[in-house]
């Protein structure tokens, strides 16, 4: 990058300019040392951050960081949809995982009848196809033997 005529070589620098400074230091940092950084408020944009640079390791200690914070509340269908948008745009399926599991069941009945899950179903049809596969999976799965909160490949 720094061996062609191009303006960061003439600058000495590269900019980022979706990424905050903040983010961007933890990302450059995970690259020398390969290190995953320690979980804090910065996590969904380093994930984010990760999904946009290939950086599969790091995506993935985000991912399941963020999905132990997940907590579906069933008043709440627009946080959730929310939450499926962004765990299915960026492809993370930890978090993706536990709100369907959270979700299963009786729950799924009471989502899909909010009027936010059926704006949801029109704008996101995709990411809605894929949600509800994944509640199915959670509704039929036998959960014998694997300890609550384990969510991991």
């Amino acid at each position: 990058m720094f061996s062609h005529d191009t303006m960061e070589n003439a600058q000495g620098m590269v900019k980022f300019p979706e990424e905050d400074v903040e983010t961007m230091k933890s990302v450059v940092k995970y690259l020398y040392s390969f290190n995953s950084p320690k979980t804090s408020e910065r996590t969904e944009e380093l994930l984010v951050a990760a999904h946009k640079y290939l950086l599969p390791e790091l995506k993935e200690h985000c991912d399941k960081s963020l999905a132990w914070k997940v907590n579906v509340s069933g008043n709440d269908v627009g946080s959730l949809c929310e939450q499926v948008l962004f765990a299915t745009t960026y492809d993370a399926t930890e978090i993706l995982d536990r709100l369907a599991c959270q979700s299963a069941g009786s729950f799924k009945s009471k989502v899909k009848r909010r009027k936010a899950w059926k704006t949801f179903e029109k704008d996101h049809p995709e990411e809605a196809k894929t949600f509800m596969k994944r509640m199915d999976f959670w509704t039929g799965a036998d959960l014998t033997g694997i300890p609550a909160g384990s969510f991991t490949s």
